[in-house]
């Protein structure tokens, strides 16, 4: 099956990246880091290399990274309904899976393994910090709770994420039902003339400011280009 949002090409096919293949493509990634992780768990202790552990580890959700990336990006810049839907049922899944990983104790217990080999002194101080890194990453998402509390911090996760996002849409939601009508020119006062000319905006008996000029009321979005310089004190509203 053809799965978009993986293809590894530089060159990214935006318009095959559409909602219906948000399920198919992100089950597909989560399948193939599972197996990965599995055939990281499944090697004897006896016989750990870096490529192996660490580096195996590194390169498991790789696809799942590139999938989940390239919606976050669409989600980011062209937010829709059948896409926030799509991202709605995965999402679960996908935080799902990324709790696992640290929580995995056959995964945990070859990882402390590999870190303890003699051949981790003669890998270069890059592979060694990387070591150090990884392990300190699954400590603090916690791999060593006791068994019995890991699912209540699984889920902990994962409604935390639930409710992350949807509090980002709603601010998204929120931003884009604004908007705000100035009908006195002289509530503009301040603003600036750009190029010697005097003000586009100064030419219309009413001005009608988008969505995207939140940035006025100091929500923190940066205003577009064509409203560049509308930091403007309006009289009697105070807004800065």
């Amino acid at each position: 099956m053809n799965h978009p949002y993986l293809d590894p090409s530089f060159l990214v096919s935006w318009s095959r990246l559409t909602p219906e293949a948000i399920r198919p493509d992100i089950t597909e990634a989560i399948s193939r880091a599972k197996e990965n992780i599995r055939t990281i768990c499944d090697q004897p202790l006896e016989s750990l290399t870096y490529e192996s552990t660490f580096g195996a580890l590194e390169k498991a959700s790789e696809d799942l990274h590139l999938g989940w990336g390239r919606i976050m990006h669409l989600d980011s810049v062209n937010d829709e309904p059948a896409q926030r839907e799509a991202i709605g049922e995965m999402l679960p899944e996908v935080v799902a899976f990324s709790s696992s990983v640290p929580l995995n104790p056959r995964l945990w217990t070859v990882l402390k393994a590999a870190a303890s080999c003699d051949w981790v002194k003669s890998l270069s101080p890059v592979r060694q910090r990387f070591i150090q890194e990884t392990l300190a990453d699954f400590r603090e998402s916690g791999a060593d709770l006791p068994d019995d509390v890991k699912p209540e911090y699984a889920e902990i996760e994962a409604q935390l994420s639930l409710k992350t996002k949807k509090f980002a849409e709603n601010v998204l939601d929120s931003t884009n039902a604004w908007e705000l009508i100035v009908e006195d020119e002289a509530e503009l006062s301040g603003q600036r003339p750009r190029h010697g000319r005097s003000p586009p905006l100064a030419l219309h008996p009413e001005i009608h400011l988008p969505p995207a000029c939140h940035a006025v009321c100091g929500l923190g979005q940066p205003a577009p280009p064509h409203v560049g310089g509308l930091l403007f004190h309006r009289e009697g509203r105070g807004i800065r």
